[in-house]
């Protein structure tokens, strides 16, 4: 009868560790499930944060060539006001050289 009870004892044993360990699996399971769902969600948050700064790097992008066109154009201008500039006094000094030949022409 003892060895009866003993092994009775041991089959309780072996089905409360069993129940134990089923609880503990569907614990965990829900844990990783919880994780998972976490896990989904942060990629998402993760994907729309690189999705903005993707749009964010695009418009500084563009910006930033529309300013770099505005500053040819400017750099182009300022050379032709400088061209202009340097024909105009260019143009001056033949011309003051003109008159001063004139006015010596006269003096003598």
């Amino acid at each position: 009868m003892s060895k009866k009870r003993d092994f009775d004892q041991k089959i309780e044993d072996m089905e409360e560790k069993t129940l134990r360990a089923a609880s503990e699996a569907d614990m965990y399971k829900s844990q990783t499930e919880k994780l998972q769902r976490e896990i989904q969600d942060l990629r998402r948050q993760v994907e729309m944060f690189i999705s903005k700064e993707d749009r964010t790097v695009t418009q500084y992008e563009k910006i930033i060539d529309s300013l770099k066109s505005e500053i040819r154009d400017k750099e182009r201008e300022c050379h032709s006001i400088e061209m202009k500039e340097t024909h105009t006094r260019l143009e001056l000094t033949h011309k003051v050289k003109d008159l001063e030949r004139k006015l010596a022409n006269l003096n003598n």
